[in-house]
This record gives structure tokens, C-alpha cells and sequence, in this order.
């Protein structure tokens, strides 16, 4: 699952993951993509993948 195909795809939203996740009975997963600069990832990078994408 990713969205924005243009950009190289990006990390749909927090609500889009769980919608799918409620809705669908075969797995689901989902690219973590916070921008669409390059595939190296910073600190600050690191946190909103980890604050926004984990869902348990």
C-alpha cells in the first residue's frame, strides 16, 4: 500500500492504514515513505516514521 505514485510513492496516512486494515481480510502492507527526497532517512526522518506509522 503506498499512495502519491508520482513522488515514487509515499506513506498513505495513519487513517488510510487502519480503514484498509479493518476492511480487508488478506495482509496488508504498507510502504513508510515520509517524503519523496531520497531513501536516506535522519533523525527527525526516523521519529515520524516511528510516532506516526507504528500501529498496534
Amino acid at each position: 500500500m503506498t499512495c502519491i505514485i508520482v513522488e515514487g510513492g509515499l506513506a498513505p496516512s495513519c487513517g488510510l492504514i487502519e480503514y484498509a486494515c479493518s476492511e480487508l481480510v488478506i495482509p496488508v502492507h504498507v510502504m513508510i515513505r515520509p517524503h519523496s527526497r531520497f531513501f536516506y532517512y535522519q533523525e527527525d526522518d526516523m521519529k515520524t516514521m516511528t510516532d506516526c506509522f507504528i500501529i498496534s
